[in-house]
């Protein structure tokens, strides 16, 4: 739909409601998913690499889940595309292998070091690996003071 300037806007409809909503108006989980699909997409029709910094950011902690599953699956990602994240939600954990984890954390000193949770000692790969992060096992969780 054009506004009076010529422009586009993207607008949702929503039951019960008698008017679309804007774009502009809607969550931000929504507006951050709108943003992702078509680097999703391009990642795995074309190009096989998605970087998403924070993915986790504003969407519900299932939906991160979910485009990790897509990225998994045969059918969603037969050309076997990689999908590059950061994120906070460390629910995530338990949906990763050891293999796909890396621990960024900062010293005393305030640098930054990262290490991959294949190179913590007697971590076996069948582990859950959220309860391994809670307990301090892989390192990683911050420090104040």
């Amino acid at each position: 739909m054009a506004d009076e300037f010529g422009g586009k806007h993207i607008r949702f409809n929503h039951v019960g409601l008698d008017a679309p909503v804007v774009l502009g108006l809607e969550s931000k989980g929504t507006r951050r998913l709108l943003h992702l699909l078509p680097l999703i997409k391009f990642a795995l029709d074309v190009t096989g690499l998605a970087v998403l910094d924070e993915i986790d950011g504003d969407l519900h902690v299932d939906m991160s889940g979910e485009i990790l599953s897509w990225f998994r699956s045969r059918e969603s990602n037969p050309r076997n595309a990689q999908l590059l994240v950061s994120s906070h939600h460390v629910g995530l954990l338990d949906d990763l292998e050891k293999e796909e984890v890396f621990i960024v954390e900062k010293d005393d000193s305030g640098a930054t070091r990262v290490y991959g949770a294949q190179d913590v000692q007697g971590l076996r790969r069948d582990v859950r690996l959220y309860s391994k992060y809670r307990a301090g096992v892989l390192g990683g969780l911050p420090r104040f003071g």
